[in-house]
């Protein structure tokens, strides 16, 4: 459950998680959290995120990341550097910062989700 709450801690970026693809990466990793989680059901989860990440044109999560961050799409700071208004220092570098880190701690390879299946 720790990944889950710091998806929904994002201070800025939290619309990566809206529409298909995001909360198809939620379920994947709610999935994946169960106490008793099955292969099949983290397999089935995972197969429906990375279908979705295809269909929206992304072969890795990270460039869909890059790309809702850099179109603004409610994108709070993107919106102030636009204006001018982010000066060296400012409170909102940190909150990227943060928010950064955690997108970057969501990055799933291929191989690290069946080194976890095995596991399981």
């Amino acid at each position: 459950m720790y990944v889950v709450v710091r998806c929904s801690s994002l201070l800025l970026y939290a619309h990566v998680f809206k529409g298909a693809v995001g909360e198809a990466l939620l379920a994947l990793i709610a999935s994946s959290q169960k106490y008793q989680a099955s292969n099949k059901d983290i397999i089935a989860a995972y197969a429906k995120f990375y279908g979705l990440l295809l269909l929206s044109g992304y072969e890795c999560f990270s460039d869909y990341v890059v790309d809702q961050i850099l179109l603004g799409r409610d994108n709070s700071f993107a919106r102030a550097v636009a204006q001018g208004q982010v000066q060296d220092g400012a409170p909102i570098l940190q909150a990227v910062a943060y928010d950064l880190d955690t997108l970057q701690g969501l990055a799933i390879s291929l191989e690290t989700l069946a080194d976890y299946v095995g596991e399981v």
